[in-house]
Formats: C-alpha cells, structure tokens, sequence
C-alpha cells in the first residue's frame, strides 16, 4: 500500500488557546481533564490504594497476540512522589491534596501504575528522565543545521529564533488547539466511518493497517481541537481526544467529524487507543506505522497544561513540531515508528550540518542558566526541557504543543500562571544552539525497508 502522508501538510495551530474571556465568567465545563497538581511545597500525604477497588471486567476486544498482558483494571488511589527527579519514589512533596479542583489523572493511580503528575507507566520513554544522558554524535550537526534554515536572514546568526509557545490569542478564539476529554466507561461510544475515498473524499484520511476501528468516547459537551462542538469545520486536523479512567486507556483520532447531536454520520481519519495499564512494547504499535499523528507517538502524555505550570513542576517530556523541510526523509529515530515524509518528495531545505531525524528527541542543555528572575511559568517549562526533553511528533510550525484552556479550571492568562507564547525567545533568548540530540542515531527505522504490518483493531 502506498505510504501515509497525511501529516505531510502538517498541523498548522497546535498549541493552547487561552481566552480573552475573564476565566471567573466561564460556564462549568463538561468533564475535561483539569491537569492539576498540587502546588510543590503544599501539600498532603495520599491515601493509599483500596485493594477492592482495583478488579473491572476485561477489555472486550482482545489485544495484539503479542501484547503484554495489562494490570487489573479500576480505580486507584493516588501514588505519591517523593522527589521530583525520581517517579518510582513512593511518599512525600508531590503528593497529591483533597482538592475539588483536581481531575484524578494527575493524582496518580495506583491501579493503573500512574505516578503523580503522569499518564503511563514510569518506564514509558515520555516519563523518562534524559538529564544524565550523553548528547548523540549527530547532536552538534543538527543542530548547526537547525540554528541555519531557522534564521530570518540566513547570512545572519542573530536573526535565528526557536519554537514558541502560541497560547492561542489569535482572533480571541477560544477553540484553538487541543482539548482533552475525561471519560470513564459510562460515557457514550460511537462507531465512525472511516474518511476514505469510499466515501467520496479524494484521499484517505483512514489507512490500513495503521489505524484501528474502535468505538470512540465521545462525552456530551466536549469539542475537537479547533472547535467549539464536534463539527470540524476548519478543515484542519480536528483531533478528537480523551482519556478513560476506569479502563486507562487514552483515545486519539485525528479528523473526527460529528455533523450534530445524532453520532450515526460520525466520520473519522486515523484512530487508535493507547493502554496505558503497562508499559508500552518497544516497537509501539508497529514499525512504520502511524497514529493519530506522524510519527506513531500519543500526543496526550506529552501536552503541557496550564494545571502543571500552576503545580509548579511538568513530570514528562513535551513534543513539538517542525517544518517538514527541516527533516529526513524516510527515516525515523526510536521510540518513533514513522515518517510520511518519503525521498520521492525531494530533499530537505540545505543548509550546514545534518537535517533532524524524524521523531527524534532533543533537550536543553544542561549548562543553560535558568535565571530566578524569570517568570515562574517560564522556569517551570525550561526545568522539564532540562529533565525530560522534548520529542519530534508531528510537521508543522516551530511551536511546542500545549493543551487548550477553555473548558478547564486554570487559565493561561491566570496571575499565577501567565505562560507568555513569547517567553522563550523574548525572555530566555532561546536559541538551538541551547539544545542537544539525546535520540540514538544507531537506533533507528525506515520507511523504504519496514512495511507497516500490524493486525488492526476493529470493533465493529
């Protein structure tokens, strides 16, 4: 089959969207995700897990024959962390509080394995810390080559700048980018069909055997990313999210579209879900393969969220994205199992030393001064590039991704928050120079010799 390219245009607005609306005068939303933390420095001990509430009725459709078999499914209680540059400890300051206003993901549980502060498994490579790691041998080329074909004025080093936060103040538009949706197994699923040229579009959206046909939760209230209900109407890639509780499974599609309150004309592109009640296998979901995004990782581990910035502390690697003339062609850096951008398409913009490896995870380094005057949000984003990095997950402009503030209860513009999209570069004078390659250049795959050969799900 030929190979997907459906993040070859790339995701043109992918980060928050903070409101021109005082957050004080929001509605209550639906249940999303609040993604909040409790502050560092106070905070109560967790109770610990209730045994009895840990057993649920299997998942119904069978996993992959050679998937690991999960944990037992149900709620938990919270998992406490005593330091914060170690998710396996077990008590002390990032423990969770009785708050109202905290949603149960970022509380840890203990059911599902979770850590305060993170979805999946601590082995997960998105919860990995990458501070003690030796920068790749390719780390210096890349970065040459980075620093050029992001100048303004090539000739000119001092017009270089680096990836921003876009909090969304565009046009006050309050549904810009991703929103994240809590669900648990009472909440409606829906059947799609898949958005292929067997339904009159001119291209698929929808590739076998990348993508899975699975019921996808779909709350009442909730939105796509760039929307205000389940209507894509922007023709962008209107990501549908969610992340269920009870089963610990997160849910992605990308190019959801629901015309009304009736879910029987439910289209959708590529869906899959991640369990997140073990660790994931090495070779995700397949090599070669996609998901809901290009290069075959979950974007909900990886989003920043308002909530964290208030905590004081993000637990886990971000993502962001890039021009795909800036990478390589076909080939792709581990943990990542995908590049739709093939050597047919032509070669990368030139420039000095050597184009990015798709996937691949870069951090700041850690010789960068985090200055103490700085904004508290801004330090609190720069400590987690030190710590955990941040992964290449998808084409598009120099941004990293965050989540929309909308419908939650903190916001960007919050006094106690306030993540400027410009504090990067106009604050910090971030540059990629200030980064290094921590992927393993040795460890890699390709499109031109690894056929996508998962068996989909399909549940219905």
């Amino acid at each position: 089959m030929p190979v997907p390219f459906f993040r070859a245009f790339g995701s043109m607005l992918l980060l928050a969207g903070a409101s021109a609306v005082s957050h004080a005068d929001r509605p209550a939303p639906p249940r999303l995700l609040d993604e909040a933390p409790p502050p560092l420095f106070a905070v109560k001990p967790a109770e610990p897990a209730d045994p009895t509430d840990s057993a649920a009725e299997a998942p119904d459709t069978a996993p992959p024959a050679d998937a690991a078999a999960p944990p037992a499914i149900g709620d938990g209680a919270e998992a406490p962390i005593d330091s914060p540059t170690d998710a396996t400890d077990t008590a002390g300051e990032f423990a969770a509080t009785a708050s109202p206003h905290l949603r149960r993901y970022l509380r840890g549980n203990a059911a599902h394995g979770w850590a305060v502060g993170q979805l999946g498994q601590p082995e997960d490579f998105w919860n990995q810390l990458v501070d003690g790691l030796v920068a790749d041998e390719t780390s210096a080329a890349v970065v040459e080559y980075l620093g050029h074909v992001s100048r303004k004025d090539k000739a000119d080093p001092s017009t270089e700048f680096f990836a921003q936060f876009d909090l969304g103040k565009k046009a006050n538009n309050e549904a810009y980018s991703h929103n994240v949706l809590e669900v648990d197994d009472t909440t409606p699923t829906y059947e799609f069909t898949p958005r292929t040229t067997a339904v009159g579009l001119d291209y698929d959206d929808f590739f076998t055997p990348h993508c899975d046909r699975i019921r996808m939760p779909v709350p009442p209230g909730g939105r796509l990313q760039n929307e205000f209900d389940y209507r894509c109407t922007t023709n962008s890639d209107c990501h549908l999210y969610s992340v269920n509780l009870d089963n610990g499974r997160i849910y992605e599609q990308w190019r959801a579209y629901s015309p009304g309150p009736d879910k029987s004309a439910f289209l959708g592109g590529c869906a899959n879900y991640w369990d997140l009640r073990a660790p994931q296998p090495a070779n995700l979901r397949g090599l070669s393969c996609t998901s809901a995004n290009a290069a075959g990782l979950p974007y909900i581990p990886m989003l920043v969220t308002p909530g964290e910035i208030k905590a004081g502390e993000i637990r886990h690697a971000l993502a962001f994205t890039l021009p795909n003339a800036w990478v390589q062609r076909d080939l792709y850096a581990r943990p990542a199992t995908h590049n739709p951008i093939r050597t047919s398409w032509g070669p990368p913009e030139a420039g000095p030393g050597q184009p990015m490896l798709y996937g691949s995870r870069l951090r700041l380094r850690g010789d960068f001064e985090i200055a103490e005057r700085w904004p508290p949000a801004l330090r609190v984003v720069l400590v987690a590039l030190q710590r955990y990095g941040m992964f290449h997950i998808d084409g598009g402009p120099r941004m990293i991704i965050a989540s929309n503030d909308a419908l939650s209860e903190h916001s960007w513009n919050d006094p106690d928050i306030r993540l400027n999209p410009f504090d990067l570069t106009g604050i910090a004078k971030l540059t990629w120079a200030d980064f290094e390659v921590v992927s393993d250049s040795d460890d890699i795959g390709s499109m031109a010799d690894t056929t996508c050969t998962r068996r989909p799900i399909n549940e219905f």
